[in-house]
């Protein structure tokens, strides 16, 4: 392989891990506890939260029907940044939406909640199986398992510094609503996060 597409090749693959990174922060910053404490501070029980919990794995199933999608769509490239933007959106109208008043009642914003949690994880499954798909076609497969060991390593430290990063605004917003008796506001602390935590997705 000429020596311009190996740098090339190593550029592309130095980008991946910082993607890799960058998608782990979001992820700490938008993980399932988050939206779980949410749901409670909007008032969600029983049900609406066991829903809360097991969306993510129900649609995962749906991640099947990816490349039957990605024929129609002819190109894995656009179809993956298709489905990661989307998931970006869904995500961003989830604390908009689900708001306190926002909706005539809080069940609706409970079940708004519920929708764009379980829309949000359906499209980023099937933007992963494109965003892999593809880096099949970057990585050689000789260095495959290399790769997939260090952009873990990536997401993880990142999705660590997400959640501590998540961690300190919460703590940081409790004290700012105990010293100036705000009652009922800790939602706005989680929905900070999550708009932090898309944008970074993205």
């Amino acid at each position: 392989m000429p020596e311009e597409k190996r740098g090339q090749r190593r550029r592309a693959i130095w980008h991946a891990y910082a993607n890799g990174g960058l998608w782990g922060i979001g992820n700490g910053l938008v993980g399932s506890t988050l939206i779980f404490y949410l749901a409670k501070s909007y008032g969600a029980t029983g049900l609406a939260l066991s829903l809360l919990i097991a969306s993510p794995n129900l649609v995962g199933l749906l991640r099947l029907i990816a490349p039957m999608l990605m024929d129609r769509v002819g190109s894995r490239r656009r179809f993956c940044l298709q489905m990661f933007l989307a998931s970006t959106v869904v995500l961003l109208l989830l604390p908009v939406i689900s708001a306190p008043a926002v909706l005539p009642s809080e069940r609706l914003s409970l079940v708004a909640l519920v929708g764009c949690w379980a829309t949000y994880h359906l499209l980023e499954h099937l933007g992963v199986v494109a965003l892999w798909s593809w880096f099949g076609d970057l990585v050689p497969h000789r260095m495959r398992g290399h790769f997939v060991g260090i952009r873990s390593s990536w997401l993880n430290a990142g999705r660590i510094c997400g959640a501590l990063i998540g961690i300190a605004i919460n703590l940081q917003w409790t004290r700012y609503c105990q010293q100036h008796n705000l009652i009922d506001q800790q939602w706005l602390a989680y929905s900070a996060c999550v708009f932090a935590g898309a944008i970074l997705l993205a």
